[in-house]
């Protein structure tokens, strides 16, 4: 018989195996201990650590022991999973490096938890309770800064409660792409600061308040309204342009009180501009039209209506569209212009249609592995800003 050739060696696997605090887990090479611990759903503290953003082991927080490694804790969020590694996260060493961690962050920490803006979703709250010290040890007087620090219109800075995470001037650099957050001085003295003390002017800047970890940035246009548990919260879609960015709005008796990102990869990638962010407030205005008026007087629905059918008829009619009108209401307008008000003249306000195929919009994520992007009398910077980012 012919000799039979030997089988080639399987492919390489792209999956490693690792034991976390006694359980086994499979996630694909190079992912974090931090990641591979939430598939688990384990807790490991982090402060510095983002998942959108590189990892820099800043904070220490992460703390926990490896093996095989050094006989001491290491990052979970810069150490990279290795096939049969064992990860403990509640040893005795793992613990106190942890609590120890947090007592340096409180050293300086204001304890004006009742009025901070974070409070009822802060991380250091809760990591405090679940990982720190029972009892503290500092009593010494604290740093203090002056408070708080305008940013910008709509962004505050209390440097006293500010961990140094370091989240907010990394997303500048590596997201946003534009030099306006810096770090000032040195040691325990250091602070963030805006470039040459200059007002925050990048459309993106209030994602620094989803990214700070404290109290440290709140928005001014929120300050003092509410708190998360008196808050009744609904997963919505932003209007302000034709992207259709992820959002949760956030309402208090029956005004709208807040906005901030609720991540889809596929369209917004977590971000959303300080248009989508800040500017809902005339939602709230008494100013509003409530009903229906004709020459300045209340009107019935159908009064209204056979006003303006009767207002149109066998006349030419311009439609000017703002740019904040939601896509359920130019779905309604299409009808419109494709049935009784055919041949109208529509004019989108600094609306950029988005490219589409027959069946669906083209995921925003696909734009980054375009070979050709070609823009058509659009300013895609004002008016589509996170497919500009």
């Amino acid at each position: 018989m012919p000799d039979e050739k030997p089988a080639p060696p399987p492919p390489p696997s792209n999956d490693v195996t690792l034991t976390i605090d006694g359980r086994s887990v499979t996630v694909p090479k190079g992912t974090l201990v931090v990641e591979a611990a939430k598939k688990l759903s384990l807790e490991i503290p982090v402060f510095c650590y983002h998942h959108k953003l590189n990892p820099v082991g800043a904070c220490r927080l992460c703390l926990v022991d490896v093996s095989p490694g050094p006989p001491r804790p290491q990052t979970a969020c810069t150490t990279p999973v290795a096939e049969g590694m064992v990860v403990r996260t509640n040893t005795a060493s793992a613990v106190a490096a942890r609590a120890d961690i947090l007592e340096y962050e409180l050293v300086n920490h204001p304890l004006d938890c009742p009025v901070c803006d974070k409070g009822g979703e802060c991380p250091l709250q809760d990591y405090t309770f679940r990982h720190g010290y029972p009892t503290s040890r500092i009593d010494a007087p604290r740093l203090h800064f002056e408070k708080p620090i305008q940013l910008s219109e709509k962004i505050a800075l209390d440097r006293e409660r500010c961990v140094l995470c370091y989240r907010c001037t990394r997303y500048y650099d590596e997201i946003a792409w534009e030099q306006e957050l810096t770090t000032d001085q040195r040691g325990v003295h250091s602070y963030i600061t805006s470039q040459f003390d200059q007002p925050l002017q990048s459309i993106f800047s209030g994602n620094i308040i989803d990214l700070c970890p404290v109290g440290a940035l709140t928005s001014r246009v929120w300050r003092f309204e509410s708190r998360p548990w008196d808050m009744d919260h609904t997963a919505s879609v932003c209007s302000k342009c034709a992207v259709g960015c992820n959002v949760t709005m956030w309402q208090r008796r029956h005004q709208l009180v807040r906005i901030t990102s609720h991540e889809n990869d596929a369209i917004d990638d977590g971000w959303i501009c300080d248009r989508g962010r800040f500017d809902y407030t005339e939602v709230n205005s008494e100013a509003r039209l409530r009903a229906p008026r004709i020459g300045g007087q209340h009107a019935t629905w159908t009064d209204a209506l056979q006003a303006l059918l009767d207002g149109v008829r066998g006349k030419q009619l311009g439609i000017s569209i703002p740019q904040d009108i939601t896509n359920e209401e130019a779905f309604l307008l299409k009808r419109l212009v494709d049935g009784p008000w055919k041949g109208a003249r529509v004019v989108m306000q600094r609306r950029t249609r988005i490219p589409a195929t027959e069946r669906d919009t083209l995921p925003i994520r696909d734009l980054e592995q375009a070979k050709c992007i070609v823009i058509i009398a659009a300013d895609t910077a004002d008016e589509v800003p996170v497919v500009n980012l």
